[in-house]
């Protein structure tokens, strides 16, 4: 699986136009719920599944294309995205997120660490979240802590844990417990 991020804002009738260019078809459609984020399937020719999520608590759109990074398939379709947009780097996402001097460029960027982040554990990214965990402002800890739901590494459950135990904030702490469980569901 590889999620994309864009930089600059697609529209969906931009990214409709897209895929119609690349002869994809549209397969399913999610609408927006209190529980579920909108998204839209579509299949490419060469069967690889293409989800464009519209994420409102996290404030982004995404895509995700199913399968192996490795397969031919789906490197075919991430090129067809790279020659056709503006994509952000997970190297310069860990960046923009590093150089954020104040907390709200902090609770912002997250997110897009977390969107950008590569499947397998990755050390730099383990870290940049989890120095989110000890910001000095619950919205950068609130952001780090839910940004594990994305990057549902086990390597966070003992560092969350203290933040179950230690976090000053009460709402951090039962979305940490929360994180938590997640992880143990996720890794089981």
């Amino acid at each position: 699986m590889i999620r994309i991020l864009f930089k600059e804002t697609v529209p969906p009738e931009d990214f409709e136009n897209f895929a119609q260019n690349q002869s994809w078809k549209l397969v399913e459609h999610f609408p927006e719920t209190p529980e579920q984020e909108e998204e839209f399937v579509w299949e490419t020719s060469s069967g690889i599944d293409i989800h464009r999520v519209h994420n409102r608590t996290m404030g982004l759109s995404y895509t995700v294309i199913e399968g192996d990074p490795e397969e031919t398939r789906v490197r075919d379709v991430v090129i067809s995205f790279e020659s056709a947009f503006s994509l952000y780097s997970h190297t310069e996402v860990l960046e923009m997120y590093r150089t954020s001097s104040f907390w709200d460029e902090k609770v912002l960027t997250m997110p897009m660490v977390a969107l950008s982040a590569p499947h397998n554990f990755n050390e730099e990214t383990f870290n940049t979240i989890l120095s989110s965990f000890e910001d000095s402002h619950e919205n950068v800890r609130y952001a780090g802590v839910v940004a594990t739901y994305y990057v549902p590494w086990k390597e966070f459950i003992p560092p969350l844990l203290l933040v179950t135990q230690n976090d000053p904030d009460a709402d951090i702490r039962m979305a940490a417990n929360d994180a938590v469980a997640n992880l143990r569901r996720h890794n089981s």
